[in-house]
């Protein structure tokens, strides 16, 4: 990143110093061609004089302020989006934490940078305007005392100017709003909270609409499926062979997954594909990849699953003014035995304005199901190589 470089500005000392003198010749009314200038008079076109020249300086400190105002939003972009789940859940804090310290380290280093900026941004125009003033009350022979520029007035004019730029400036504000964006991460609330006996909890955590997602005015929305195994209760075997009817918990479970995608207008499907396994799966079973900071003794939790549209694919303008859906099924199987121990179905739904804007459908109707058949079928398929 170029740091603040104050040098080969328009408002620079030596430049608005010239303009001062144009400016103290330019200005006799034209009836003093008889006569010289009295002192009041002169006093007055020394003092307009400084004026423009401190709103020239102004104007510069303003476009230095914007550019570096722009490079430290654009290093905050490339810092990592962080998640977390709104869970007191012992267990669950981790989730995403790793990713959060990234982006404290990257948005902090940026932070300093623009403090550091700032800073120098201060000294460069505090030095300029009070260069261009005390050479301006040089010229017209200042001896005001207890004034460094020779007049009260010029005096007063550099220190308003000066609050001024300190407040537009902000480096207190700037230091605020950088510790809020290196804090900022989207939270995951839980949807489903569905409690299987003797095994565990399976839960599925979405986010409110992320705006920003495929571009500037899109939104996207994340989603985590969680499994909290049960509290230590230990299997009794005993009680099992006597008739007991719970099954022992599973050993090794994992996350496996679902998708197909479907178009609607007014209420109407227009066109839909078939179920397939997820093609972000770490293998060809569907299977989901898990989140290395949850400690797989207590819980088992998805990494983020966020929903993406290509809008760059030339059939992307067939979706405007219809709602498109990604619906998705996501299972808990036993890897022990290949059984899905339960099943939720969720979605992610979009409007799609004629500007080809896509706005999320919260969707309150994501839902455990009993009876799915998908996921077995697409199962036994990659099973039999179908």
């Amino acid at each position: 990143m170029r740091p603040f470089d104050p040098s080969n500005r328009r408002g620079g000392a030596a430049v608005l110093i010239a303009c001062l003198g144009l400016a103290a010749c330019a200005s006799a009314p034209p009836d003093s061609a008889t006569r010289e200038p009295t002192t009041v008079e002169r006093k007055q076109t020394m003092l307009l004089a400084t004026e423009r020249a401190i709103h020239i300086i102004f104007e510069d400190a303003r476009t230095d302020l914007v550019h570096i105002q722009k490079q430290f939003e654009a290093e905050v972009a490339k810092a990592p989006a962080c998640y977390s789940l709104a869970s007191a859940e012992p267990g669950l804090e981790p989730f995403g934490v790793d990713r959060r310290k990234e982006r404290a380290t990257l948005v902090a280093a940026a932070a300093s940078r623009r403090e550091q900026q700032l800073k120098l941004l201060l000294e460069h125009y505090e030095k300029a305007m009070w260069t261009v003033a005390c050479e301006a009350g040089r010229l017209e022979a200042g001896d005001g005392l207890g004034t460094r520029t020779g007049y009260v007035e010029l005096d007063q004019k550099i220190d308003a100017s000066l609050l001024q730029l300190a407040r537009e400036v902000d480096i207190d504000g700037a230091i605020q709003a950088a510790e809020a964006a290196s804090s900022n991460h989207v939270a995951l609330e839980r949807q489903i909270r569905h409690e299987i006996r003797g095994v565990g909890i399976l839960s599925l955590y979405k986010s409110q609409p992320i705006r920003g997602t495929f571009g500037p005015d899109d939104e996207g929305q994340a989603i985590v499926a969680v499994f909290a195994r049960a509290k230590p209760d230990p299997y009794d075997a005993k009680a099992a062979a006597n008739g007991g009817t719970d099954a022992p918990p599973p050993g090794k479970v994992s996350f496996v997954q679902a998708v197909r995608r479907h178009v609607e207008r007014g209420g109407l499907m227009v066109a839909r594909t078939e179920w397939k396994l997820d093609a972000a799966a770490t293998d060809a079973s569907g299977t989901m990849a898990r989140n290395s900071e949850v400690d797989p003794a207590t819980h088992l939790a998805s990494q983020i699953c966020l929903p993406m549209v290509d809008k760059s694919d030339a059939s992307f303008r067939q979706l405007l003014d219809h709602v498109l859906v990604a619906e998705y099924r996501t299972a808990l199987r036993n890897d022990d035995n290949g059984e899905l121990i339960a099943v939720i179905g969720w979605q992610v739904r979009w409007n799609i304005d004629w500007m080809g804007r896509m706005l999320v459908l919260v969707d309150p109707f994501d839902q455990v199901l009993a009876d799915d058949l998908v996921l077995p079928r697409l199962l036994a398929l990659e099973r039999t190589g179908g």
